[in-house]
C-alpha cells in the first residue's frame, strides 16, 4: 500500500510540481520560500491522500493545499512584498512615465492576492466560479480585484 502511494505521490509530482511552485509564488514573491512551500504541499499531500474526496480535480486539491500553506506561512513569517533575494525595484511613486518596468518587476508591485488570483486566471485557466471557491470569496469580488489588479498593471507598463 505505501508503495502504491508512493508511486501516486511521485506522479503528482511530476504532473504538477511547476504548477504548484509558481502557484506558491505568486503568493509568497519570494523563490526559496516558493520552493519549500512546494515540498511541504506535496508531503502534505501524501500525508492526507485518504482525505481527498475527489469533489474536485486533483490540481485544484493540490492549489487549495497551496494557497492555505502560503498564507500560513506569510503570517508566520512576516513577509514584506518586495523580496530580498530578487531585484530590486523602486516604489510605484518613484516610477516615471518615461521610465521601462518590465512585467516581471510589476508583478511583485501586486499585493500577493492580486498576483494569486492573476496566476489563478491567467497561467491555471480557472473560472471566475472555480477561483471563488478556492480562495473563498465570492464571484463579483474575484472579478474586482482582478479588475484592479489588471488597472494597476496596465498603469506600471503603459
Amino acid at each position: 500500500m505505501k508503495k502504491k502511494q508512493n508511486l501516486l505521490l511521485n506522479e503528482l509530482y511530476g504532473r504538477y510540481a511547476k504548477d504548484v511552485y509558481r502557484y506558491a509564488y505568486s503568493i509568497l514573491l519570494h523563490r526559496q520560500e516558493a520552493e519549500d512551500a512546494m515540498q511541504e504541499v506535496f508531503l502534505r499531500m501524501g500525508q492526507t491522500n485518504e482525505q481527498f474526496r475527489g469533489e474536485c480535480d486533483t490540481k485544484r486539491y493540490l492549489f487549495v493545499i497551496t494557497r492555505n500553506f502560503c498564507y500560513n506561512r506569510r503570517k508566520e513569517k512576516s513577509f514584506s512584498n518586495k523580496p530580498a533575494d530578487e531585484f530590486m525595484t523602486l516604489p510605484v511613486y518613484h516610477i516615471h512615465p518615461e521610465e521601462k518596468i518590465s512585467l516581471e518587476s510589476a508583478m511583485l508591485k501586486l499585493k500577493p492576492e492580486q498576483s494569486e488570483l492573476l496566476y489563478l486566471k491567467e497561467y491555471g485557466g480557472y473560472s471566475y466560479q472555480e477561483m471563488a471557491g478556492m480562495t473563498g470569496q465570492t464571484i463579483e469580488n474575484v472579478k474586482i480585484k482582478l479588475y484592479r489588479a489588471r488597472q494597476f498593471l496596465r498603469e506600471l507598463l503603459c
